[in-house]
């Protein structure tokens, strides 16, 4: 407990179930919005909202997100985004819903090593997000939902 200006108040336990970081994944029970995503060390990112679709991750000492390094931008190459849905992050790897592009890139948080690239041409990525350790990515064009486990090529 910490003495306030009112009284007492108390302190929460930061490996408790109210953490962000506690082991059953929830967030504290808190749902991150559209566009943001928390990998297992515990960086966030952003899908920066509209053109040119950077994505960026909170850097702690400038207090402030910063670009990633060739990840976004307007384009059809690899690394590139074209009207991007989402971004989650399972394991030590961050997930781009690139819609426009018929994608999902994959890239390791800590290189920025892309991992994957998934096109299919029967296919619309149109979201994607994260439980328990794996990645799931809703196919909108066909109604199905793809799971991927980092460390694994395929999707299941």
């Amino acid at each position: 407990m910490a003495e306030g200006a009112r009284g007492l108040r108390l302190e929460a336990d930061a490996h408790g179930p109210l953490s962000l970081l506690e082991s059953a994944g929830s967030l504290g029970r808190l749902t991150l919005p559209r566009g943001f995503a928390l990998d297992e060390a515990g960086h966030v990112y952003l899908l920066a909202p509209g053109r040119p679709w950077w994505i960026k991750r909170f850097n702690v000492q400038k207090k402030a997100f910063v670009k990633l390094p060739a990840v976004g931008g307007v384009g059809t190459e690899a690394r590139q985004l074209r009207n991007p849905a989402n971004i989650a992050a399972a394991g030590s790897n961050f997930y781009v819903a690139d819609t426009g592009n018929r994608r999902v890139q994959v890239f390791d948080g800590r290189s920025l090593i892309l991992r994957h690239v998934w096109q299919f041409a029967d296919w619309r990525p149109v979201d994607v997000t994260a439980q328990g350790g794996l990645a799931y990515l809703l196919d909108g064009q066909n109604g199905r939902v793809y799971a991927h486990q980092p460390g694994i090529d395929r999707l299941n």
